[in-house]
């Protein structure tokens, strides 16, 4: 069995002002293998109004290639957009709301169609614990568009720990 060759690079920059009311990021990355590469960038912002709400915002653009003929075999684009709702004008407790599409941009060998993909929901909170850390805890809903027409929603219990040190 001969060994995979992958190659991965990334770049990402930020911007947070300190006294800004708003902060940026972008992130670039590419991934080379011997069967498929892939390329992401990412986008990101938030502005915060005041101490007890904030507005989120991210893009993304995904490409997997063929090595072998050097075509796409999956493109895609997602935006998130949502708000941050900060009750105790703390980041100690934050509520959550957010939705995020995602949309494909090409046909697949496998079946999957161009358009409209996916559209997660969330409603949830974030609560800060010790040190950086956060528990983020909420409802998940995903409204999935499956081939042949048919859709699917999911119903999710999400529980995330986002460990910082």
């Amino acid at each position: 069995m001969q060994p995979t060759i992958r190659v991965s690079g990334g770049l990402s920059i930020e911007f947070l002002p300190q006294a800004g009311p708003y902060s940026a990021s972008a992130q670039l990355e590419r991934r080379s293998g011997t069967v498929r590469s892939s390329d992401l960038a990412n986008v990101a912002a938030d502005v915060t109004f005041n101490r007890s709400l904030a507005i989120l915002a991210r893009g993304t653009y995904n490409r997997i290639d063929d090595v072998a003929t050097g075509l796409p075999t999956q493109s895609s684009v997602s935006g998130l957009v949502g708000l941050a709702l900060r009750p105790a004008g703390s980041d100690a407790f934050n509520a959550l709301v957010y939705a995020e599409g995602f949309v494909a941009l090409n046909d697949t060998d496998w079946g999957a169609k161009s358009g409209f993909d996916q559209l997660r929901s969330f409603v949830g909170a974030e609560v800060s614990l010790p040190g950086a850390s956060t528990l983020e805890v909420g409802y998940l809903n995903q409204l999935i568009n499956q081939s042949g027409g048919d859709r699917r929603i999911n119903h999710v219990a999400s529980v995330t720990l986002f460990f910082r040190h």
